[in-house]
């Protein structure tokens, strides 16, 4: 799974210099509480700061996907027939991901998910391109 194609966004007013973060190290913990603060190394985010709160619900949230996907696993090993489909899907994402690649274009990860999720059946076309239509906006 290719995650170099998402990368966070944030704000000018998030990132700070890890010589300014030693410095300020208690206002930047301050500030994290809302905000994810990005500390820098030579012009490069080299380390995240963020809130308990906000990093136990990413863990969460990763938990819960580790699961569905688990499941989802579990379930293919089951029905042939839903791994054959899968396996379908999988070329075609792959076929997707090369041609926009050779127009150098990429589809976020989370974009990808909502492709599968719609070529599976499980959300309806108006709320594919209505999801499409948000990510496409956000990038």
């Amino acid at each position: 799974m290719d995650t170099s194609r998402y990368k966070p966004t944030f704000h000018v007013d998030q990132l700070i210099s890890s010589s300014e973060a030693s410095k300020k190290f208690g206002e930047v913990r301050k500030k994290a509480k809302s905000l994810p603060q990005y500390i820098t190394e030579n012009g490069n985010v080299d380390t995240v700061i963020l809130s308990y709160e906000l990093f136990e619900s990413m863990y969460r949230r990763l938990n819960q996907l580790e699961q569905q996907e688990l499941q989802r696993k579990r379930t293919l090993s089951q029905d042939p027939e839903a791994a054959a489909s899968e396996k379908e899907i999988d070329a075609a994402m792959r076929q997707a991901q090369a041609s926009l690649a050779i127009e150098g274009l990429a589809v976020p990860e989370e974009g990808q998910d909502f492709v599968r999720k719609q070529l599976r059946g499980e959300i309806s076309q108006a709320d594919f391109l209505k999801a499409a239509l948000e990510i496409a906006t956000r990038e």
